[in-house]
Formats: C-alpha cells, structure tokens, sequence
C-alpha cells in the first residue's frame, strides 16, 4: 500500500491506498506499507485454524491446516 499526503501538504501520509486507486498522485506518496504472510513448510495442525482471509487471496483462511504468521512494516520514502 502507498501512503499518500491526500490533503494537509503536511509531508504525513493520510491514507494507504493500492497502486490502482483512482485519486493517488505519485508526487504525494510518502511512504510504502508492506505486509507478507509467512506459512509453514508443512502443516502443523491437527484441525482447521481459523485466520482472516489475506489481501483477499483464496485459501488463505486456515482451511489447509498450515500454520501462519503476519509481518508488516511501514516505510518511509525520502522524495
């Protein structure tokens, strides 16, 4: 996600957006959000654990018995 100064020109991002948000100027972004979720080589579960669905990937729920872990960071971009 880009964080962009959508208003106050204060160089503090207001929002995070996607690359394909409709009112995103790039010489306003201010920095960059990223996140990854990490799964297990193999599946560690006995039964179904329930985690939140992912950046909206299928599959990513928990159903597979893999065991998962969230990593974000926030970036600041010097422009």
């Amino acid at each position: 996600l880009y964080g962009f100064d959508a208003d106050h020109n204060d160089n503090i991002p207001d929002i995070y957006v996607g690359a394909d948000y409709s009112g995103l100027e790039w010489d306003k972004v201010k920095s960059v959000r990223l996140a990854l979720r990490l799964r297990s080589a193999l599946p560690v579960y006995n039964k179904k654990v329930n985690y939140p669905e992912f950046e909206q990937i299928k599959g990513s729920d928990g159903s597979d018995r893999f065991m998962r872990q969230l990593v974000e960071t926030t970036i600041t971009l010097r422009n």
